[in-house]
């Protein structure tokens, strides 16, 4: 082995280190960075500031959240056309965004962070604004808006953003289970309002649709036995790819939260049929009684005469009822004269 080398071999490991450790350093600060511009940001379009600025959870990842969505482009010309922008068109946007944070009196970094937003993210921060506003709208105090900011951070807002069927009342009403103990502040290792967040923003949307359908307006019957968090750590435990409660789902539902919540959910699946049931009988009632009740029967009459004249089948299946009234009367039957 060649001397010079081996003692210059640990001169290169210590150079490679360094570079390595150089090479984090950056990452890490840059990655930083990024979360503090977004935190600004969120705290500015959710209009609470410094409150909630702090701590913001997953600002790093703000971006991804909503670049990964697929109702991106959608969303943001939703709020594009609210605030009377072209929708698409990423110069006016920007603009619109800068209009806000002067007319919320932002500071002059989020100004800047939104100038040096890449043409990619303009959409992304356009879905922010979307979010926050919802949220300013349906919770004036500062104070809980704050807390809900802090602890749903971006994936809270986020999905008030791209969800307009998601009402902030999801959350409040989560935030109110926290503060009360009945439910953990922390699912899956993250704040549960964040967690919450996630699942109802994930673009499957299956997650979105279960709690549509078992949880909202049933929060407090899910807090039982643990099973709201349990299903907020496991979603997959309790639903298929469609978003409906699987048969395993229901017996771990059961098992958890007892009977009352087993009959709630046992109610809602027997009211959906009952549902579709009445959508029916009030379609036909509706369409064959009324002021105009005689233009559908007429329909139908013409639709029945169409249907004898193209399939020989249903022609048989109407008239064989009717054929009594084509029968000649005994006295129209003529007997042959002998």
């Amino acid at each position: 082995m060649n001397p010079i080398f081996e003692k210059s071999k640990p001169g290169y490991s210590q150079h490679g280190r360094r570079a390595a450790f150089v090479l984090l350093w950056f990452s890490c600060n840059v990655m930083s960075a990024e979360a503090a511009n977004w935190s600004r940001v969120l705290g500015e379009f959710s209009g609470t500031g410094k409150a909630a600025k702090e701590s913001v959870y997953a600002a790093e990842d703000a971006a991804r959240i909503v670049r990964e969505a697929p109702g991106l482009a959608e969303a943001a010309g939703r709020e594009a056309r609210h605030v009377g922008v072209e929708a698409g068109n990423r110069v006016a946007m920007r603009q619109m965004l800068t209009k806000v944070l002067r007319k919320e009196g932002g500071d002059i970094s989020a100004l800047r962070i939104v100038d040096d937003l890449a043409e990619a993210d303009v959409d992304v921060a356009v879905v922010y604004l979307r979010g926050g506003r919802r949220l300013q709208e349906a919770v004036p105090d500062v104070v809980t808006r704050a807390r809900l900011a802090r602890e749903g951070g971006a994936p809270a807002i986020a999905t008030l953003g791209l969800r307009d069927a998601i009402p902030v009342d999801d959350f409040l009403k989560l935030d109110a289970l926290v503060a009360s103990g009945r439910v953990p502040a922390q699912v899956a290792g993250k704040p549960t309002l964040a967690r919450l967040g996630e699942l109802l923003a994930d673009g499957s949307e299956r997650s979105s649709k279960f709690y549509g359908r078992y949880v909202r307006c049933n929060e407090g019957k899910w807090v039982a036995g643990g099973a709201l968090a349990l299903w907020m750590a496991n979603p997959d435990a309790f639903q298929d790819a469609a978003g409906n409660l699987t048969e395993a789902g229901f017996e771990k539902v059961s098992e958890l939260g007892g009977e009352i919540l087993a009959s709630s959910l046992r109610g809602i699946a027997e009211g959906g049929k009952k549902a579709g049931e009445k959508i029916v009988v009030a379609a036909v009632h509706g369409y064959f009684s009324g002021p105009y009740a005689w233009a559908a029967w007429v329909g139908l009459a013409i639709f029945a005469y169409a249907a004898c004249l193209v399939f020989p089948a249903t022609r048989w299946l109407i008239l064989k009822p009717l054929s009594f009234l084509m029968r000649p009367r005994p006295s129209e039957i003529s007997t042959p004269k002998s």
